[in-house]
């Protein structure tokens, strides 16, 4: 079970008690809960800022290894502009060189080691 589904269980398991439980007693629960809560919040908060480190990181990494491949193809075969597919509405499928970049990127780059 995942820390997130566990706290939600604690936190049902302690209202469904509220009742039994002496005021203090309940109150003593739940701040544990809520510091819980509060600790596993910062722990999710610390690994969303380091997979987007990564990613940033890993990115740059892309980049610096697929610009000098684009360059070249580009000159050996007298293209002056390469634009991202992804603000292309439509063009002739022969126009399109990803796969070509890709595979010559995979040569020089087989993968991002992520830490």
């Amino acid at each position: 079970m995942d820390m997130e589904k566990a706290l939600k269980k604690e936190e049902q398991d302690l209202l469904a008690k509220k009742t039994v439980l002496s005021k203090e007693e309940y109150a003593k629960k739940s701040d544990t809960l809520r510091k819980k809560v509060i600790d596993f919040q910062s722990q999710r908060r610390v690994s969303l800022d380091k997979i987007a480190t990564q990613r940033s990181e890993s990115r740059a990494i892309l980049i610096k290894n697929v610009d000098p491949i684009l360059q070249t193809y580009m000159k050996e075969n007298d293209i002056s502009i390469v634009i991202d597919k992804k603000t292309i509405l439509g063009g002739k499928p022969e126009t399109d060189i990803t796969k070509i970049i890709v595979e010559k990127l995979d040569k020089v780059l087989p993968s991002l080691n992520l830490k």
